[in-house]
């Protein structure tokens, strides 16, 4: 008997706390929205999204060439024609920019660190500012590119064409030059610490301007 008891205390327990969920919920619900998508999600514990994909920022940058300070972290655009795209201050950390087009692209500001450049044009890009720490850009076309105050320490630049190129106060320690061509590159107040240099030689630390 004492069981049965206790058995029918629990359902009477377990009956009253339903019938107080049932009446929170409704109170909310109806607060709120009444709309059957607001019953369901309430319900099922889950947000309704719209059926329609939200456009990522690659997806802005292919359609109009233009994505400033967007987040392009790990984006893959190997090949893309991104020809005076504007990417001001744009985040393209590890992004994949291998045999891309930019030429003449706005890339200042921009966040290039460990980005895969190989073979990409950057003829006439602007890069001022821009961080390219360790970025792989063997046998990129950088001739006439604008990067004044740019960070490119331990940046891979074999092979690259820098000629008429503005390194002015760019951060270029510990890069590595080899046969990069520098015909006519501005090179002023430029921090060649520990680079190595087109010869293949080790720049001694300090080496501001020129490689000593």
């Amino acid at each position: 008997m004492p069981q049965i008891i206790n058995n029918y205390k629990i359902i009477n327990l377990l009956f009253i706390s339903l019938i107080c969920f049932i009446v929170l919920i409704d109170k909310d619900v109806n607060a709120i929205d009444n709309s059957d998508n607001y019953y369901l999600s309430k319900f099922i514990f889950l947000p309704l999204t719209n059926d329609k994909a939200k456009e990522t920022d690659t997806d802005q940058l292919l359609k109009t060439n233009s994505c400033p300070a967007c987040n392009l972290k790990n984006a893959s655009l190997s090949g893309k024609n991104l020809s005076n795209a504007n990417l001001e201050g744009a985040n393209l950390f590890e992004a994949d920019l291998s045999k891309s087009n930019l030429n003449n692209a706005n890339l200042i500001n921009a966040e290039l660190v460990n980005s895969y450049m190989k073979n990409a044009n950057l003829s006439n890009a602007v890069l001022k500012d821009a961080v390219l720490s360790q970025a792989d850009m063997e046998g990129a076309d950088l001739s006439y590119a604008d990067l004044t105050n740019a960070s490119l320490k331990w940046a891979h630049l074999m092979n690259t064409n820098l000629s008429h190129a503005k390194l002015d106060g760019a951060d270029l320690s510990h890069a590595n030059l080899f046969n990069a061509n520098i015909t006519d590159a501005a090179l002023t107040n430029t921090n060649l610490s520990g680079a190595t240099w087109i010869d293949g030689k080790k720049c001694a630390d300090e080496s501001i301007g020129y490689c000593k």
